[in-house]
């Protein structure tokens, strides 16, 4: 089944940097200056299919993001999973969300709120913020 994430021109211009086996995305998110998805390059329906080594870099990949929240003085942040349709998925490929401190205003359906950036403004939150994960990946190395 194609979806949003199957779109290699959309994922392509949101991809932040990839990580191993893992995507490190910028959201079309409205509220969040810094919320990312993180996704396998391969698609994968949900988290039982991971393969270790994926499972590994997601770990890794979380890590990175939560050094850039607190590298900006974020205290903390939150990590949305959704599990099936059933939890309100729509997306049929596996990824999290990783939202900076509270999630008070993020709705079961993430896809309620997933295209208020335009590609202007990814592609500018994605420049950015490059070459700051590029250097935290030297620095985990």
């Amino acid at each position: 089944m194609a979806d949003i994430f199957d779109d290699e021109k959309i994922i392509g211009a949101s991809t932040i940097v990839k990580f191993g086996t893992i995507r490190i995305v910028a959201s079309k998110d409205a509220d969040h200056d810094f919320h990312f998805l993180l996704m396998p390059v391969e698609h994968r329906e949900d988290f039982t299919e991971l393969t270790e080594v994926e499972l590994k870099d997601m770990q890794k990949s979380e890590s990175l993001v939560a050094e850039l929240y607190k590298q900006h003085g974020l205290d903390g942040y939150s990590k949305i999973e959704l599990v099936g349709t059933g939890a309100g998925r729509t997306v049929q490929h596996y990824h999290v969300h990783i939202l900076p401190g509270k999630s008070d205003n993020f709705h079961n359906n993430p896809a309620d709120r997933a295209l208020h950036r335009s590609a202007d403004q990814i592609r500018e939150v994605v420049s950015k913020l490059n070459p700051e994960f590029k250097k935290l990946i030297e620095n985990m190395q």
